[in-house]
């Protein structure tokens, strides 16, 4: 089970990539942004937003570093109902000069939180080149499980791609690690791990190239020896998919969706 609550442990929140600039960055996006309780609430026509600066992500985009990405959780401020916290998105491309949002785009409900909990964002720049001259980024969103006995962990990734001076997104959620197990509350249990990783492949519609999705995963079981909660793993098939571009963005097959998740939070 330790190293299974290893791996559950890297999906939660841990603000190593915090934004230095978030400060800024919120005062020449958000202009009307009130300071409170150490964050600040934006108000909007659902509900009022509450930002905190400590969960901003921002990176200087390495493929045109004239611009800088942003990824700022709104959350609710004032939840009406227990347990239930609304909360969005919004993805930025910044001047990295003088501040001011290039492109901007409310993802709805991405920050939501209930029995899953929202945990944290990051930027992904790695070298996602769709088409001849046009490369798309990632936003990554952590989720955890707030069940002792059925913890559960998750990573999603969606890719944008910036045209002209709007944000598209091109890929709409694709789980790419997720860790689950059911234990008694002490040692005795069972979970699983997959991770899934991404290789660009041939052109294919409107010349976008395919992305290969390759899995892995690990199973492990553990059980209380009387002397110690002794851990076994073994590895387990992983599929591979082939996402193609639909025209407006690309199909995510069955399974590795957010909002397919399938397991048993349990009470």
């Amino acid at each position: 089970m330790r190293a299974l609550l290893a791996s559950l442990l890297l999906l939660l929140p841990f603000p190593a990539f915090a934004c230095d600039i978030a400060e800024a960055l919120i005062k020449h996006a958000y202009p009307d942004a009130v300071a409170a309780d150490g964050g600040y609430t934006v108000k909007s026509s659902a509900y009022v937003r509450r930002i905190d600066p400590r969960a901003v992500a921002c990176k200087t985009w390495p493929y045109r570093p004239e611009l800088t990405l942003a990824a700022v959780p709104l959350s609710e401020a004032a939840p009406a109902n227990e347990g239930e916290v609304r909360g969005d998105v919004e993805v930025m491309a910044v001047d990295t000069a003088t501040g001011e949002p290039v492109a901007r785009l409310v993802e709805e409900g991405m920050a939501f939180a209930d029995a899953v909990q929202f945990d944290d964002v990051s930027l992904d720049t790695a070298r996602y080149d769709l088409k001849p001259g046009l490369r798309a980024f990632g936003v990554k969103v952590t989720h955890s499980g707030s069940s002792r006995i059925f913890p559960y962990a998750d990573e999603v990734l969606r890719l944008y791609t910036l045209q002209g001076a709007t944000l598209v997104r091109v890929l709409d959620g694709l789980i790419v690690s997720v860790s689950t197990n059911e234990n008694d509350g002490n040692c005795n249990g069972v979970g699983e791990t997959t991770s899934r990783s991404i290789t660009l492949g041939q052109p294919g519609r409107g010349g976008y190239r395919d992305l290969r999705i390759d899995e892995k995963r690990v199973a492990e079981t553990t059980r209380d020896t009387g002397s110690d909660c002794e851990s076994t793993s073994k590895p387990l098939p992983g599929r591979s998919h082939v996402l193609r571009f639909g025209g407006q963005g690309y199909e995510i097959p069955k399974g590795v969706k957010p909002e397919e998740r399938l397991f048993d939070l349990g009470e």
